[in-house]
């Protein structure tokens, strides 16, 4: 048996992994009010949603357990990773 098909996926992912991205993004983006002064939804793709965090680095990993315990809570348990988009560098952007 193929390892995919093996693999136990529960009725609310696989009513997730049937909307397009545009609609993940916008259900995420929704959810994500509650946060918006402290970070930016930058992506969703699949259960995989990155985000740019808008506060000090010392704050950053309560923040992101914090956001991910919320946001996998609204969307009825499904598992998700939130993935860390960094800033760009000053130095980078003036080349």
């Amino acid at each position: 048996m193929d390892q995919e098909q093996s693999r136990y996926e529960s009725p609310e992912l696989q009513l997730w992994k049937k909307k397009d991205s545009e609609e993940q993004f916008n259900i995420v983006e929704k959810i994500s009010k509650k946060y918006e002064d402290r970070l930016t939804l930058v992506s969703v793709r699949h259960q995989a949603i990155k985000v740019e965090l808008d506060i000090p680095k010392e704050e950053r990993y309560d923040l992101l357990v914090d956001y991910e315990t919320y946001v996998r809570k609204e969307l009825n348990n499904i598992p998700i990773i939130v993935l860390l988009e960094g800033k760009k560098d000053a130095n980078k952007r003036r080349r």
